[in-house]
């Protein structure tokens, strides 16, 4: 009975948490009832980050960095996975980053929360990207060693069944949820020690999406000035 008590209070734990996926426990900071896809303790697509919703974050998850410009790469599992699975996110990807290896810096806010395993959490590592414009979250990313088994069986208790992607062997695979254009990704890996890790990637498309087009806008926009300050030089 020693180690029953201990894993019944983990399964409470992780109930509670992710329930919040889809449920949300903050009202005033959620939209209009069925917009929302997914959610992580009450982010979802139509969240906005603010200073009460970051203190929220930190009161169950513990401190967190917090840093600004960042680089944004979607890749995940391997490199062409998007590509391969998820085309449309490859396509955001790339337009996302440089062709030539240059480090491209976005408008987005980085939250980031480590070490957990002391907060009675089921996770290792979150992570959460806001857009600076909109204040709504880019995408999030969970990394969890326990505990993947029961995830599973909430997410597929919240969300219905998910799609398959054998991608590595008998054990690296990925679990696929998509609702109202964003996508969920569970995947399983092994580690060094052939023992298995878990991830949740969530992607806010539509965010992503306005992310590009109004960067590529700016980009444009910033060209045009410069042809414009050179032939004005040479005239």
């Amino acid at each position: 009975m020693r180690g029953v008590r201990p894993r019944l209070k983990v399964l409470g734990v992780l109930i509670t948490l992710l329930l919040q996926f889809s449920c949300g426990d903050k009202p005033a900071q959620r939209p209009l009832a069925g917009h929302e896809s997914f959610t992580f303790f009450g982010v979802g697509s139509g969240t906005v980050l603010t200073e009460s919703l970051r203190e929220d974050l930190e009161e169950t998850l513990g401190p967190g960095g917090i840093s600004g410009r960042n680089t944004i790469d979607l890749e995940i599992n391997y490199t062409g996975f998007l590509a391969e699975h998820f085309p449309a996110l490859a396509v955001i990807n790339r337009r996302l980053n440089s062709t030539g290896g240059i480090r491209v810096e976005h408008e987005a806010t980085r939250l980031t929360h480590r070490y957990l395993r002391n907060r009675e959490t089921p996770f290792d590592y979150v992570e959460l990207l806001f857009a600076d414009v909109t204040g709504r979250p880019l995408r999030v990313i969970i990394r969890s060693a326990r505990e993947g088994p029961e995830i599973i069986d909430i997410l597929r208790e919240n969300y219905g069944q998910p799609r398959t992607l054998d991608w590595g062997g008998d054990l690296n695979r990925s679990l696929v949820w998509e609702r109202k254009g964003d996508v969920l990704i569970f995947s399983v890996q092994t580690n060094q020690f052939d023992a298995p890790v878990y991830r949740i990637d969530i992607y806010f498309v539509d965010e992503l999406e306005a992310l590009v087009e109004r960067e590529e806008k700016q980009r444009l926009k910033r060209n045009q000035q410069k042809q414009k300050a050179m032939d004005k030089a040479f005239s």
